[in-house]
């Protein structure tokens, strides 16, 4: 694999983002979503409920949108197979609630463990690319979960340090919040939306994504960067080569965007 390097002018914008929404509220998260100028590089399609692997599949990332503790084994099982190669987004409550064999799926995904119900009240954020630019979160519907690490980083906590938003960097990025995603929504469009960015990586593509090389070949893939509605900060991406060669099936390439300075305004005075 070549990787052909670009000067900043070159760059193009992303091509649009195939995102599938599951689960009981997928139509309501999908009408806000839509609506959000802010993520017009995406394109979002309601899947509705009772998904299976094949639903999933033709989606570069899948965000759950799901009702307290509505998702079955035959669901969480896609989930896992999907997020083994692609970035998922579970908003939920009552996962403590699931089978033992449901909840141990979603923990695999989203690098977590004993999930427990708790009402979130704001209390601190991370410094995590998810959390940049958020405003105090208030109340997410009723009751919510809270979660324990298993290699995720915690995003947002309640004043007694229990994480009801986690980012794990695991086969794929994966978040999980304690509450359906429309909930979270409503309360801080922007969480959604970083969570969106941080999970896709939705200022990396490569063109070509597909191809063939015969045997001592070699093909050029132009990777594009883009830090449009990016905040000052480190954005960090993993680029996967799969191929069908028995000694590396899958080469990772980790791939870094520094984006600085501020938005340069000023306040009119008036007389």
């Amino acid at each position: 694999l070549e990787i052909s390097r670009t000067h900043t002018s070159d760059l193009l914008h992303p091509s649009n983002r195939t995102v599938g929404i599951v689960g009981w509220y997928a139509d309501v998260l999908c009408n806000s979503l839509i609506a959000d100028n802010a993520l017009s590089a995406y394109s979002f399609t309601d899947l509705g409920d009772n998904w299976t692997a094949a639903t999933l599949q033709p989606y570069d990332l899948i965000l759950v949108d799901e009702d307290d503790g509505g998702i079955t084994a035959i669901e969480a099982a896609a989930l896992r197979s999907y997020g083994a190669n692609h970035p998922v987004i579970l908003g939920m409550d009552d996962v403590v609630a699931l089978a033992t064999n449901v909840r141990n799926d979603l923990y695999a995904i989203f690098g977590v463990t004993t999930a427990q119900n708790a009402d979130f009240t704001f209390g601190s954020l991370r410094s995590h690319p998810i959390a940049q630019g958020l405003a105090p979160i208030g109340a997410v519907g009723g009751e919510n979960d809270y979660f324990q690490s298993a290699g995720a980083e915690w995003v947002a906590r309640d004043p007694a340090g229990r994480s009801f938003v986690l980012a794990y960097e695991g086969a794929s990025r994966a978040v999980i919040m304690g509450e359906k995603l429309s909930s979270w929504y409503d309360a801080s469009p922007a969480l959604v939306r970083n969570a969106l960015f941080w999970a896709g990586a939705s200022w990396l593509s490569g063109a070509p994504d597909r191809g063939t090389v015969a045997p001592g070949g070699r093909a050029n893939v132009l990777l594009t960067l883009d830090a449009t509605n990016l905040v000052s900060g480190a954005y960090g991406a993993n680029l996967y080569l799969l191929s069908n060669a028995p000694a590396t099936p899958r080469v990772t390439i980790p791939v870094t965007l520094r984006v600085t300075g501020a938005p340069d305004c000023a306040p009119r005075r008036s007389l």
